[in-house]
């Protein structure tokens, strides 16, 4: 199902990292690629990162406005797999498409993380095996870093108000 959903049954879960900007003092008019870049380490040998940008209206409605995934294997392109190492840095690039969206005065900015959007998406066995051919699902834990060379952030384009 597309279109301007909710996202707040997410916020409980232990398995969504979220952060939110405080509200904004004007709108923030917001047009072109929008990319979430992250560091980040994993138990698994391959594993998926979700990204999700939200609208957070003053009643507390965070509705989608982007979102993407990224399967860490094909981190260096669709035509490449490369595994993670066990709990080994790599910083990879969730695209969450070309967006064109004005976040009103008053509204915050929230950007969700996790790395799972079943059913939405396939799930991944964590294994590192071909795709489809795993018969069991394998717990990952997977870290985001957030500090030094090793930060973690939003990219998007903000239009100027001139």
């Amino acid at each position: 199902m597309g279109g301007p959903l909710a996202q707040n049954h997410l916020e409980s879960r232990r398995d969504v990292l979220s952060y939110t900007s405080p509200a904004l003092e004007e709108p923030v008019d917001i047009a072109g690629p929008v990319r979430l870049c992250l560091w980040v380490d994993s138990t698994a040998p391959d594993t998926d990162f979700v990204g999700k940008l939200l609208d957070v209206r003053p009643d507390g409605r965070a509705i989608i406005i982007a979102d993407g995934a990224l399967r860490v294997r094909h981190r260096e392109g669709f035509d490449t797999e490369k595994p993670l190492h066990p709990r080994e840095a790599a910083e990879i690039v969730v695209d969450l498409g070309h967006v064109c969206a004005r976040i009103a005065t008053g509204h915050r900015i929230r950007v969700h993380i996790s790395s799972s959007n079943f059913p939405h998406l396939d799930r991944n066995a964590n294994s590192g095996a071909p795709v489809g051919t795993d018969e069991t699902l394998s717990t990952a834990r997977q870290r985001v870093h957030h500090k030094g060379a090793r930060a973690s952030g939003l990219t998007l384009t903000v239009l100027s108000g001139d």
